[in-house]
């Protein structure tokens, strides 16, 4: 999925949207289980310079704080990719914030990969240009 910025809010100029959906956030506290933490439904955007998290309902409950997110993919640690059925779980480290939970359900299995792919692609080495995997010696 591509769209100019003028497709979504808050997006830079020339920015290209790669995948959006609902997910299920809670952010993390120390010496809590990640179990036992209130979450909330966020609207994620993966574009193809920044991941972005805002509250899906305009208007956030009074005693729950406000939760947004615009950090570039360089910024994002995956911790951990995991099925919980029926949902998907990314763990999530952001520089310089707390780690947070992104719990994607089926419908958005396609967003789930995406945001993992985009952070695991980012994190991975890469490869001499043109050498070929090494087979065993034996």
């Amino acid at each position: 999925m591509t769209t100019e910025a003028g497709g979504e809010e808050g997006l830079e100029p020339g920015e290209e949207v790669r995948a959006t959906g609902r997910a299920w956030l809670a952010l993390g506290r120390p010496r809590v289980p990640f179990w036992l933490l209130a979450r909330t439904v966020h609207r994620v955007v993966l574009t193809d310079r920044r991941l972005l998290v805002r509250p899906a309902r305009r208007r956030s409950a009074p005693d729950r704080p406000r939760v947004e997110l615009a950090a570039p993919l360089a910024g994002v640690t995956l911790i951990r990719s995991r099925p919980l059925p029926p949902f998907r779980q990314l763990r999530l480290q952001v520089i310089g914030g707390p780690e947070v939970v992104l719990e994607l359900g089926p419908r958005q299995a396609n967003l789930a990969r995406a945001v993992a792919d985009a952070l695991t692609r980012r994190a991975a080495p890469p490869g001499p240009a043109g050498a070929a995997p090494e087979e065993g010696v034996g």
